[in-house]
């Protein structure tokens, strides 16, 4: 691969800023090294070589610009730098046999012929697939039950339902999907064309929850969510019979699925309207309306612990919800900080995790501004791919979309408690049985394991943090 960095005297929307005397020190070096006099600019210039060799911007965020560009403030003259590198890129190889020794016997022969090929013929192709011959032998032959990285072994075909599961906006995190836009910069060329809006979120940088504001966290996870799309659908050519949505996802799947195709306007619209940042979120004017207060705080927590325990526990403590089930030992707790702080003194034995998407949703205050939300989610619809069944939170079963139809079932989920293991069950019960989850984190792909116990399933979750392309290429679990 040729990566090309241009240094210019003139800006432009995705270029990166290389100033040594910018305060906000974009590539982090002078907080790592401090300043560089006798240097001076070519340690940033070496910087932005080396990231745009990468596809990686400052902070590890994606830099997914074609012609990747560093603008040199106050400089009339323009250099331009070329890296030349070759990147390897992962491959992923399949092996099948009638029986575990036939398997192994293949795994064998094809390491012998890969590596049995002249050393100046034997390509990087051939050398990873010697080396996930070995690899996949070793794990067939010595502990099967045991995970390898990068191998995965099924001992019989799964018959069923494929669905498309869609993560929510409360699971994003920085520098999430940089792998995998590193590694395909055309997939996220063809959804940046076609969202600007959208992608412009998912590029801005953020370094921790507090950072984050809650819309930033909602349309950045859902870029990631279409970009996962564009790699199912459109590259991989793979066909659901269901979309399942949790929370926010139950939008992204109708956007995947072509059935809204307006959502840089819906950005634009929720941007207007102020339902995240003043209504459910900032000043929270809808909760302080149903609650009859000027001011009012709220706080969402994560709880590890009997649900049916939890949920009496809430139902002592007034202005706190059960907002979410993920399954029967873990939900989401919402709502006044006081309230929620003495249902944890209730529960000493509960593990709590403090969540930094603090909006009220999936409880009854979001009645409050039912008609402003539906008039954000009553959108132009197009009709569904033919067999294609779209399920919904506010019913736990499937629905033909239309515009209301669409509008009404996100206000249903949103306006009362969201319980995702009756969305599971539904989908399981109509003949799902591979999950398929975009988005960001995969604890969706968690939750549907833990409600479905032993039950025969693909779970297979596209991004899990830290993990880098792995889970793309391959992490189902049985």
């Amino acid at each position: 691969m040729l990566a090309v960095l241009e240094v210019h005297a003139a800006a432009r929307d995705d270029d990166l800023a290389l100033d040594p005397e910018d305060p906000q020190d974009a590539f982090g070096l002078r907080a790592r090294f401090g300043r560089c006099w006798a240097a001076g600019e070519l340690r940033e210039l070496a910087a932005a070589v080396a990231l745009c060799d990468t596809g990686t911007g400052p902070k590890g965020h994606p830099w997914p610009s074609r012609r990747r560009r560093v603008w040199l403030r106050g400089r009339a003259s323009a250099p331009a730098v070329a890296v030349e590198r070759p990147r390897e890129a992962p491959a992923l190889h399949r092996y099948a046999a009638t029986s575990a020794a036939a398997l192994a016997r293949q795994l064998r022969r094809r390491a012998r012929a890969a590596t049995a090929r002249p050393a100046p013929r034997c390509s990087p192709a051939t050398r990873t697939s010697s080396a996930s011959s070995e690899r996949a032998r070793a794990h067939l032959e010595s502990r099967p039950g045991v995970a390898r990285p990068g191998v995965f072994l099924h001992r019989r075909p799964v018959a069923g339902e494929l669905a498309f599961v869609f993560a929510g906006a409360g699971a994003a995190y920085p520098g999430m999907g940089a792998a995998l836009v590193q590694a395909l910069p055309e997939l996220d060329a063809e959804l940046r064309a076609r969202s600007p809006a959208l992608a412009r979120a998912f590029s801005k940088t953020w370094s921790n929850d507090q950072e984050a504001a809650p819309l930033q966290r909602l349309w950045s996870s859902s870029y990631l969510s279409q970009l996962h799309a564009e790699l199912t659908l459109r590259w991989l050519g793979l066909r659901p019979r269901a979309l399942i949505g949790y929370s926010s996802g139950e939008s992204n799947a109708l956007f995947a699925a072509g059935v809204w195709r307006d959502q840089d306007a819906m950005v634009d619209d929720a941007r207007r309207s102020g339902i995240f940042t003043r209504e459910i979120g900032g000043a929270l004017e809808a909760v302080a309306r149903a609650w009859g207060e000027r001011e009012v705080a709220w706080e969402t927590w994560t709880v590890l612990a009997p649900v049916a325990e939890v949920a009496a526990r809430v139902a002592e403590v007034p202005r706190v919800h059960v907002s979410i089930i993920h399954h029967d030992h873990e939900c989401v707790v919402a709502g006044d900080p006081q309230g929620c702080a003495r249902v944890r003194a209730q529960l000493p034995g509960a593990r709590w995790i403090r969540l930094r998407y603090d909006l009220a949703v999936h409880v009854p205050e979001l009645d409050d501004i039912r008609d402003a939300w539906l008039a954000l989610h009553r959108r132009p619809v197009h009709p569904a791919p033919a067999g294609l069944r779209v399920y919904s939170g506010a019913h736990a079963g499937s629905y033909a979309p239309s515009e209301d139809a669409c509008a009404e079932a996100i206000l249903g989920q949103a306006a009362r408690a969201l319980d995702f293991r009756a969305v599971i069950e539904r989908a399981y019960a109509d003949g799902v049985r591979i999950f398929v989850e975009h988005g960001p984190q995969g604890s969706c792909s968690r939750w549907i394991r833990a409600i479905l116990g032993e039950r025969e399933a693909v779970v297979v979750a596209l991004d899990r943090k830290g993990a880098g392309l792995e889970p793309v290429l391959g992490p189902s679990r049985r």
